[in-house]
């Protein structure tokens, strides 16, 4: 029996290792409804989108930035959701992955997710808010254009 079981353990380390390293390398998709557009004169320049998110995940922008692009949406519902807020394009897809945090807590588990965007390439002179499930998931605002891609 304990032959065996110096056989067995070190195989089920191994296997979940490796269901772990695929699992954190996955990305994820995020579903979403969009909840508000309106034609702009200003979009801001080098900022595709970035989340409006409950204050307890202290996100970097407010629904007073908002206020520069003469937005009207108001029916913010922080306690069950977050909102992805994008400038020009309709969002076509939002990822995130664990391997692509912010901050983590106890060292390994995530936190702030930076999320992957994918938007349609033609710039509509709109903003768009859509709402997706609660969660802390931003822009990487070091790196405004990174992870954004066009289709």
């Amino acid at each position: 029996m304990k032959k065996v079981l110096v056989f067995i353990i070190p195989i089920v380390i191994i296997v979940a290792l490796i269901i772990g390293a695929i699992f954190y390398n996955k990305d994820y998709n995020l579903d979403y409804t969009l909840v508000y557009s309106e034609t702009c004169d200003n979009t801001d320049d080098g900022l595709y989108w970035f989340s409006l998110r409950d204050e307890k995940y202290n996100g970097f922008f407010t629904e007073e930035y908002l206020d520069n692009f003469g937005v009207e949406f108001s029916d913010y519902d922080y306690k069950n959701y977050t909102y992805i807020v994008t400038f020009g394009h309709e969002l076509k897809r939002i990822t995130y992955s664990p391997k692509e945090t912010k901050n983590r807590v106890m060292v390994v588990f995530p936190k702030q997710y930076i999320g992957k965007v994918v938007l349609d390439k033609e710039d509509t002179g709109k903003i768009y808010i859509y709402r997706v499930k609660k969660m802390d998931i931003d822009c990487d605002y070091h790196e405004r254009d990174k992870n954004v891609s066009f289709e």
